[in-house]
């Protein structure tokens, strides 16, 4: 080509197709993984008579617009949303044992990613979309710990090793720190009794975040601050409150006679979803950050558990952060 050097062509030429090349991942992913274009929330329950069959759904903000996403021999329980709301993380017992398993955002294409005889429960996508950690007992039936491994299933690392059980991750905003549920303590009337630790994934250290004589569980970090969504059985009451990791106070969002569990937060951190009784039956609530604002997103639903949140508009786009790395586009 006359008037361009010969190793600026190759350079264009190599930048071409680079492009092309990425274009076409970001074409094939989207082609058998779409988020949601609404914001919506995740759960698992049992909308008949079989307790032992609870499915994945889904439901708008609105409570108008229900999807059953899992089918078949279950229990399907606990969703995470992965970080750019295209796949659904969860436990399934197709066979006997519980695997984690993945699926699209609209119930296809589901993919075991892990295949053993332990029991292995409660998956947490980490804010990077990298990594999924999870409960497994691990050919310990009395023992759960905490693993992680990468979102394809591969790289399992275990994380911790207690005599008790250890569950309910969650990762913090950073991805170094996962607060988890931990049945160390003792309860009301010498039940076990569950408190909140933290583990630094950095270098292995456990710090215990509460220790009531009660129960202490299923924490949600907020995803802009440091502060942890958790749910308390103190007094035969059951209740959702927050904890300040840097602080340690506690500050509660309900005060209702009906239980209100299961909590998470909003992807952007200003509101909170959980599961009451306190219109007779299981139904979906949200409200404000501080409890304010009370509203009832769904019917009764049956037995529900686990709501999670997903908002389009607040997703990571892991594709568009191959494009910032190279620096051709911008973040959406």
């Amino acid at each position: 080509m006359r008037g361009v050097e010969p190793t600026r062509c190759l350079r264009w030429m190599f930048t071409a197709r680079l492009i092309l090349t990425v274009i076409g991942a970001l074409a094939a992913t989207r082609a058998f993984a779409q988020a949601p274009n609404d914001p919506r929330i995740a759960f698992y329950a049992v909308l008949d008579d079989d307790i032992r069959q609870p499915a994945i759904y889904t439901v708008t903000l609105d409570g108008l617009t229900l999807l059953q996403l899992t089918d078949g021999p279950g229990p399907h329980e606990h969703p995470s949303w992965s970080p750019d709301g295209r796949r659904i993380a969860f436990d399934a017992r197709p066979d006997g044992s519980r695997e984690i398993t993945v699926m699209d955002a609209d119930g296809r294409n589901r993919q075991n990613l892990t295949n053993s005889l332990p029991n292995d429960t409660f998956p947490a996508w980490s804010r990077d979309g990298e990594r999924i950690a999870f409960s497994s007992s691990a050919g310990r039936p009395a023992q759960a710990d905490l693993y992680v491994m990468n979102a394809d299933g591969s790289g399992v690392a275990q994380l911790t090793d207690h005599p008790r059980d250890d569950t309910d991750p969650t990762w913090d905003r950073n991805g170094r720190r996962i607060a988890f549920s931990a049945r160390r303590g003792v309860g009301p009337e010498g039940l076990p009794g569950w408190d909140l630790y933290v583990l630094d994934t950095r270098d292995g250290t456990e710090t215990r975040l509460t220790d009531h004589p009660g129960v202490e569980s299923q924490p949600d970090w907020s995803p802009t601050r440091d502060e942890i969504l958790f749910h308390t059985y103190w007094e035969w009451e059951t209740e959702i409150r927050t904890l300040d990791v840097s602080s340690g106070v506690l500050t509660a969002l309900t005060d209702h006679p009906a239980r209100d569990r299961n909590p998470a937060w909003s992807p952007d951190g200003r509101s909170v979803v959980w599961i009451s009784e306190r219109d007779g039956e299981d139904a979906i609530y949200v409200a404000n950050r501080d409890g304010g604002n009370v509203r009832r997103v769904t019917a009764a639903l049956g037995r529900t558990w686990g709501p999670v949140w997903f908002d389009p508009s607040l997703g990571v786009d892991a594709i568009s952060n191959v494009f910032v790395t190279l620096g051709w586009l911008k973040r959406r």
